[in-house]
């Protein structure tokens, strides 16, 4: 298939390579072909593809365990993968993915990856919203928002998510006033600015 080719090739390639440049450790060249797959997964799920992505989802994450055994560090390759497993399969079941989702938060607060603790603490707060979990919805969310601004990651869309998200739990827990005030809040920067 066109999105698995790049990655099945990688061991020939590697093989191919001129006697002057070393070949690469198992472990390594394992911990690549994960790190690919995980990536054709994304480009075959924005194509449409969707059972070619899942398979090479599962395909990376195959291949990152036989890299970690290899004694190779693929926490963040894992992380990446685990959130893309929420993000193809969410709409579908939020429930069977939410624990990618906490294991991938999991791998990025322990990698203290700002981008990635924000953006799957997003994950986990839409699946809770969806759920009617607002509380913690809105727990997720508000430390999202504080993150973002702490942080000061540059990307105002994640601080702008967050709000956007609490005033929607806001309206619907039955605070019209507050979910009111947070959206004006909001949207005047963008109004006064022209954007």
């Amino acid at each position: 298939t066109a999105f698995g080719t790049a990655a099945d090739r990688l061991p020939g390639a590697q093989a191919a390579a001129s006697p002057e440049v070393p070949a690469l450790p198992p472990a390594v060249a394992l911990h690549s072909r994960g790190r690919l797959l995980t990536w054709q997964g994304r480009y075959a799920f924005l194509s449409g593809h969707r059972a070619q992505a899942a398979e090479l989802l599962r395909q990376a994450q195959t291949a990152l365990d036989e890299a970690e055994r290899g004694s190779q560090d693929v926490r963040a390759a894992r992380a990446w993968a685990l959130h893309l497993v929420w993000e193809q399969t969410a709409d579908a079941d939020r429930q069977a993915v939410r624990p990618a989702a906490e294991q991938s938060l999991a791998l990025y607060r322990e990698l203290n990856d700002p981008w990635g603790v924000v953006c799957v603490l997003g994950d986990l707060g839409i699946t809770s919203f969806f759920d009617g979990a607002y509380p913690l919805a809105r727990q997720i969310f508000e430390e999202r928002q504080s993150l973002s601004r702490q942080w000061e990651i540059g990307d105002d869309t994640r601080i702008d998510g967050s709000v956007w998200w609490l005033s929607e739990i806001a309206a619907r827990q039955g605070e019209a006033d507050r979910a009111e005030r947070m959206v004006r809040e909001w949207t005047v920067p963008w109004v006064s600015s022209g954007d």
